[in-house]
């Protein structure tokens, strides 16, 4: 009979152990989390280790029905979705908990590809935590394996007040085993070995040796093994099940974190940190279903820590978390949480996010070996994004593994980014046919040219033959022909050269954003801040290159505008940021800049924007009252009051000596 507890979640990401280390190192290097205190109580997206139990909150009853199954049998399966918290219920949890009942738990992330067995890596993984924590015990003989070793007489461990301990062997992202080891038939190896423990039966190679068979007490098991994985794998795992029965007969689902246990755990751990009745509030913001009083909501723990960990780092210091900084700050969390996520995949993966994983305003999913074999996403690919990043998930759905967004909270953030790519594709689209057709009418006048300086000629030379009445008259007039036709050809070359120029110039308009239509003026004014931005760019120092960096310039994206306003800020030099608009139903024509922003990176702000075609209306500062006002801080957007305001010019922003968003006197 299966024994099933109450579940968990928390999540992990663990380095990798290198085996040319010393042993107390490899322990160190594999379980150790980020560094936690009571104004730093989260992780983020990294697991809890055993050193952030006191942060790991919530889970205490859990811990102990996992833990009680380990105390009680010899092999203990855990399991639940990616992101759900295995190895920080396994270090954080139930780790402290065997120490105090007389147990040493060995944390092990094997690398199946190495050249050292998975046997040889447990052993001196086994033989550096038993060092770490200062117990005493007996050195392998030369060569002896860890069947042999945990199977010898004489093999105890002994803690410093004298227990005797037994060690638990916990491997950890077990799934590796199948997603790194390669296909069933090489999998075999390590599954003999690793079943050879788990069944704690003998190995042929010992069987077969009576005197060493003799040396051995065969019989006695002093040893617990804890196998954990993605539920994604439970089908791989079920599949040995007939060869290692063992493996799955006790074993622990880990499932979502209910509400009120979620705003238990961010209040115990963020008590120093967070206002009172704001952690309600924060697992509001979580919570699948989110909603005051919904007590059967569930929270996904990854999206609670990184949550928490995000508004921890915004609040200044002697603040707390409070409402305020929630309902600020909460949304940007999502999307830079979207944007590091997908940082650097290529155009197809983006693509498969927000064209299959998202159904109007609600998640969707594809199934996972038909997403690989369309070639929308590969292996490695999904490994980042399921098991680093946590922004999606495997879940088996029915008999299929169908790959879904981690969260309903990204399905807005996923949507929006399909919309702004549709509507950067049809802008391309667009400049792209303007640019074809301007192509198209400098071919055409230039072949109008060559025809005209052709046309002059022969007249020019079938005049001067009539008129010439003897040999010297006929030359004359062919010399005064070929003069007036030379001078034709340099009027139909200048005419050349001339749209050859303009051809250049809209390129290098479009390439900045340029889209707004054949305006002369507008042309004229974009192509004049073009100048005199490629002007201040060659004249910046390294300090105001510096300041440029330092300098924040945030972008409230419309739909209309959006993609010309990021590609204008594009190569500026600024730390330029997508943030959520307030504004949707007009055109970008505002510039804001806080009182710590240099004039000259305003006007570089503004004449990218009249390059990229928008008509700019209004640059003011921004009320001393608002967060920002007084940082290096530049906002492009719409302010609904300036629609009937004359546009800036480039020669006004670049001659203006100060920005007041009032009269146009008061800044020259």
């Amino acid at each position: 009979m299966k024994i099933v507890f109450p579940a968990i979640r928390w999540h992990a990401v663990v380095p990798e152990v290198s085996y040319a280390r010393g042993r107390e190192e490899e322990i160190a290097t594999a379980t150790a989390g980020p560094s936690l205190d009571d104004q730093h109580p989260w992780p983020g997206l990294a697991p809890y280790d055993e050193a952030s139990k006191e942060w790991f909150q919530g889970r205490d009853n859990e811990a102990e029905s996992f833990v009680s199954l380990i105390v009680a049998h010899a092999v203990v399966s855990l399991y639940g979705k990616s992101g759900l918290g295995k190895s920080s219920l396994l270090q954080a949890g139930a780790f402290p908990r065997l120490r105090v009942r007389g147990f040493l738990p060995v944390y092990a992330r094997l690398d199946f590809t190495a050249s050292i067995s998975p046997s040889d890596q447990l052993l001196r993984l086994l033989l550096g935590a038993a060092d770490a924590s200062g117990i005493e015990r007996v050195e392998p003989a030369p060569g002896e394996g860890l069947w042999e070793y945990l199977h010898r007489p004489d093999f105890e461990l002994w803690t410093p007040d004298n227990h005797l301990c037994t060690p638990v062997l916990v491997l950890d992202q077990f799934e590796e085993a199948f997603s790194r080891g390669g296909g069933a038939q090489s999998l075999m190896p390590l599954f003999k070995s690793l079943g050879d423990l788990i069944e704690n039966r003998i190995p042929s190679a010992i069987a077969s040796d009576k005197h060493l068979l003799e040396s051995l007490d065969v019989f006695r098991c002093r040893y617990r093994i804890v196998l954990a994985f993605r539920e994604d794998y439970l089908p791989d795992m079920r599949a040995w099940e007939p060869r290692l029965p063992s493996l799955l007969r006790q074993w622990m689902r880990l499932l979502p974190m209910k509400r009120e246990a979620a705003v238990s755990s961010v209040e115990r751990a963020g008590h120093a940190v967070i206002a009172e009745g704001v952690a309600d509030s924060i697992v509001n913001f979580v919570a699948s279903r989110a909603g005051g009083g919904d007590f059967d909501a569930t929270v996904e723990p990854v999206m609670l820590s990184l949550c928490c960990t995000r508004l921890n780092r915004r609040r200044l210091p002697g603040q707390l978390i409070d409402g305020e900084l929630l309902r600020a700050a909460g949304p940007d969390i999502i999307d830079d949480f979207y944007a590091e996520a997908m940082q650097g995949l290529p155009d197809n993966v983006h693509r498969f996010v927000e064209d299959h994983l998202v159904q109007g305003r609600s998640r969707g999913s594809y199934a996972r070996d038909e997403a690989i074999e369309q070639g929308f996403i590969d292996a490695a690919q999904l490994e980042r994004l399921t098991s680093v990043h946590r922004l999606l998930r495997v879940d088996p759905q029915g008999d299929v593994l169908r790959i879904e967004l981690i969260h309903d909270r990204l399905v807005e953030v996923v949507r929006q980014q399909h919309e702004r790519r549709r509507v950067r594709e049809e802008d391309e689209a667009a400049r792209c046919a303007s640019a074809e057709r301007f192509r198209r009418q400098v071919a055409l006048a230039t072949v109008i040219g060559s025809v005209f300086v052709a046309l002059v000629v022969i007249v020019l030379s079938v005049y001067a033959f009539n008129q010439a009445r003897s040999a010297q008259a006929a030359r004359s007039a062919a010399e005064r022909a070929e003069a007036t036709a030379k001078q034709a050809l340099a009027k139909a070359n200048a005419a050349a050269a001339l749209a050859k120029q303009q051809l250049a110039q809209r390129t290098v308009l479009t390439s900045n954003g340029w889209y707004a239509g054949d305006d002369p003026k507008q042309l004229d004014d974009a192509i004049k801040a073009n100048e005199a931005i490629i002007r201040m760019l060659n004249s910046s120092t390294p300090a105001d290159r510096a300041r440029r960096l330092a300098t924040t310039v945030q972008i409230f994206p419309k739909n209309i505008d959006q993609p010309r306003v990021t590609k204008a800020m594009g190569e500026l030099g600024f730390d330029a940021k997508l943030a959520t608009p307030k504004i949707t139903n007009g055109p970008t024509n505002a510039v804001f800049f806080g009182s710590g922003s240099n004039i000259e990176d305003v006007k570089l702000v503004v004449l990218a924007l009249i390059r990229s075609g928008l008509v700019v209306r209004t640059i003011q500062p921004i009320p001393i009252d608002v967060p920002g006002s007084k940082s290096s801080l530049i906002q492009t957007g719409a302010n609904l009051d300036a629609i009937d305001r004359p546009p800036y010019t480039t020669d006004e922003v670049v001659q203006a000596r100060a920005f007041t968003g009032a009269s146009r006197a008061l800044e020259r």
